[in-house]
């Protein structure tokens, strides 16, 4: 995964759960494109906790990406940042744009497509 982020040239964090960061942080902190993503990253039967799910809501909140990914999801994931990076969601030629809701559309269709048949 990181080495994919890093192949794009994206922004990544790895943060590590310890007592100097808040509790429930995601694994991976990206800036694409001006966007900012969150990603929780588990193992095929990890879930991740409650405190986790909210710290992806809030990134939600704030105009970002939270996403709880497997690895059976890398190529989502792919789709879905490829699709933050193309849009050029952030800084557009100088000029800053909305995105509210746009991020939520493309979890919509990219994410949850496989969920929908």
């Amino acid at each position: 995964m990181k080495q994919w982020l890093r192949e794009q040239g994206w922004y990544y964090l790895k943060t590590h759960g310890d007592g100097y960061q808040t509790k429930g942080t995601p694994d991976l902190l990206c800036c694409i494109n001006g966007v900012f993503v969150g990603l929780e990253l588990k193992s095929d039967k990890g879930r991740p906790t409650p405190l986790q799910i909210k710290r992806l809501d809030e990134i939600e909140k704030a105009g970002g990406l939270g996403l709880v990914v497997y690895p059976k999801d890398f190529p989502k994931l792919q789709k879905v940042l490829a699709h933050v990076a193309d849009e050029g969601w952030g800084m557009n030629g100088g000029d800053v744009y909305c995105i509210d809701g746009h991020l939520r559309m493309i979890k919509e269709i990219f994410w949850n497509e496989e969920e929908k048949g």
